[in-house]
């Protein structure tokens, strides 16, 4: 585990590279350790390393995760995201994981 972030309900999103295969993100009912399934972010790196989540932050709102780390891929990128690859940070939908779009996406890797 190496992020960690707190939604304003009180659940639990944690990342890095977990036990549970392909697993990278996870969504936690905090007081009951409890597994939300349908927060199914698909993370991978298709450069040949392994994949993994560094950093989790959740919006003021409670409706978009923003995940971290060394990853390439996350889903398929968002409907009209020019930038599909993401570049090792992305926004996803706080319930199911599904890729949001996010105004970070520049041609200027330098950012």
């Amino acid at each position: 585990m190496r992020g960690l972030c707190v939604d304003p309900t009180g659940n639990l999103y944690v990342g890095g590279a977990l036990t549970k295969q392909g697993a990278y993100a996870a969504e936690v009912n905090a007081p009951t350790g409890t597994l939300f399934p349908a927060f199914a972010p698909v993370i991978s790196n298709v450069y040949g390393t392994s994949p993994e989540v560094r950093a989790v932050a959740v919006d003021p709102s409670g409706t978009r995760v923003i995940l971290g780390g060394f990853f390439n891929r996350l889903n398929s990128g968002a409907a009209g995201d020019p930038n599909p690859t993401n570049l090792g940070i992305g926004a996803v939908d706080a319930t199911t994981g599904a890729s949001l779009p996010w105004a970070w996406h520049t041609t200027d890797l330098q950012t």
